[in-house]
């Protein structure tokens, strides 16, 4: 039998070496970037095992060591970890299992580290405790390092997910696969495309992709193209030099400069001339450019995220976008779907602009309001929508009527359209599709005629004269479609 004096020399021997191993292995090929202060808990009931473990986690924070399942329980009930390192023997009983299940319950990322490796305690361990990850014993630097690998991704994963929903309250199917790939792109330096039409967030979804990707707010940059002319765009984007032209007065940083190691986001590139287009294309490509009246290349490595509301590959077909630029900018192509496409999320964008206002008041709509607003196609998309919900809450208004929603909304016509109907509505050219033109007008005529014949108290003459046909045409279509009999002289 060992004595107590051997085993406690062989432990310092042990913990000598390990701590050289580490001290070698961080020097010559360093551990993950460390993740933060990390509080660890380590559940090992022997002393060699739980000196090997702890030693392999040194620097990764904070190390809490048990030897018992009462220690363990009194550590997670009392303590905050984020990880923990569990032994499933603990002093001859399958103790593991239980504190690996308390640990999953407090969302704590769990490792079981056994030398079990029959299929029933691997089975038991993800069934039952629900664990992130079963290794065999011993412990090395390889295991660490992949575990600590697998819960930063997951726990970037996890906080990318957290982000995304707060900005974007989704269950359009369209809609989130887009944030599907916003998720695995968002780190990437690839040049970004968003297509989506006014109103559907592309700033927001920008804006979103530089916050996952630098953290925070910083060094983002945005031109909405369309608002401005050439030479204003030039100078906002490349900077001027003093003197460069008549008014300036002092050299101007542009964007591409102060962009550098940020995002740069180019709303409505569509609408630049073809000029700019081509005086555009060597900043982005080689991310070098000259200021406005400079000799002097400045180089800057942003990332670049353009947008528009119409499509840049029909521009290209008509000869308006130079197919250079947009092969250019297109690294990855994302999509935001139109509010009439993703209209299961109305009542959960209602509900957010409303708490959202600064009124804090709450908004309740009956079933016919919240019918009609779903009947409409919404072509100003949910800024069109966050307009009139605030519009109502800014009048005090918390349960608006069907007279309170704008006619256009209740007709579902598009006020932004450039074609302009004397008498039909977007509602009638669809019918018009569904039913076919003849059936159409056969429908209309019969409603014409029912209505005005109501008007009339079922006097056939005042409806005819009402209608400026003959009384006989008005009394053969009551008589065809109606089914019921009327009489000719009233």
């Amino acid at each position: 039998m060992v004595s107590k004096e051997y085993r406690s020399y062989l432990r310092t021997i042990i913990r000598t070496f390990l701590k050289l191993q580490y001290e070698y292995l961080m020097f010559r090929k360093p551990l993950m970037k460390r993740i933060g202060d990390l509080k660890i808990l380590v559940v090992e009931d022997d002393a060699l095992n739980r000196d090997l473990i702890c030693t392999l986690l040194k620097g990764f924070g904070d190390i809490t060591e048990a030897k018992s399942l009462d220690e363990a329980s009194a550590f997670i009930e009392t303590l905050r970890f984020d990880l923990a390192f569990v032994d499933l023997d603990l002093n001859g009983k399958p103790d593991g299992f239980k504190i690996a299940k308390l640990t999953k319950e407090k969302s704590i990322y769990t490792v079981i580290l056994s030398a079990q490796k029959d299929q029933s305690s691997i089975k038991k361990a993800f069934e039952f405790s629900d664990c992130d990850n079963y290794l065999f014993k011993p412990a090395n630097i390889s295991m660490v390092k992949e575990v600590m690998g697998h819960f930063d991704s997951q726990n970037a994963f996890l906080k990318t997910d957290k982000i995304i929903r707060s900005k974007f309250k989704t269950s359009s199917p369209k809609l989130t696969d887009t944030l599907e790939v916003v998720k695995s792109i968002y780190s990437a330096q690839s040049p970004i495309y968003i297509f989506g039409e006014t109103g559907t967030g592309k700033q927001v979804l920008a804006e979103l992709i530089h916050e996952l990707n630098f953290g925070d707010m910083k060094k983002f940059y945005h031109l909405n193209c369309s608002a401005i002319s050439d030479p204003i765009i030039e100078s906002e984007l490349f900077g001027h030099m003093k003197g460069a032209f008549t008014g300036a007065d002092s050299r101007k940083e542009g964007l591409f400069e102060k962009a550098n190691d940020g995002t740069l986001f180019l709303d409505e590139i569509g609408t630049m001339s073809p000029l700019m287009q081509n005086k555009i294309i060597t900043a982005i490509e080689s991310k070098k450019f000259k200021p406005v009246g400079s000799t002097q290349e400045i180089e800057s490595h942003f990332r670049l995220i353009a947008a528009t509301s119409s499509n840049l590959s029909d521009e290209v077909q008509a000869g308006k976008f130079r197919q250079d630029l947009f092969f250019r900018i297109n690294g990855v192509h994302l999509i935001l779907p139109s509010l009439k496409d993703r209209k299961e999320d109305l009542e959960l964008l209602i509900e957010n602009i409303s708490q959202e206002h600064l009124s804090q008041r709450a908004l309740y709509l009956s079933k016919d309001v919240l019918k009609t607003l779903k009947t409409y196609d919404w072509p100003g998309n949910v800024r069109e929508l966050k307009n009139l919900i605030n519009s109502w809450l800014d009048r005090g208004i918390s349960k608006p009527e069907i007279k309170e929603i704008p006619t256009h909304i209740i007709n579902n016509e598009n006020i932004f359209s450039k074609t302009k109907y004397r008498f039909i509505t977007k509602k009638q050219i669809q019918q018009i599709k569904e039913m076919g033109l003849k059936e159409f007008v056969r429908e209309l005529e019969l409603e014409a005629i029912e209505t005005l014949y109501k008007e009339n108290r079922k006097k056939l003459k005042p409806t005819a004269r009402a209608l400026k046909v003959h009384t006989d045409k008005v009394y053969w279509y009551l008589d065809k479609n109606s089914g019921e009999q009327y009489e000719l002289i009233q």
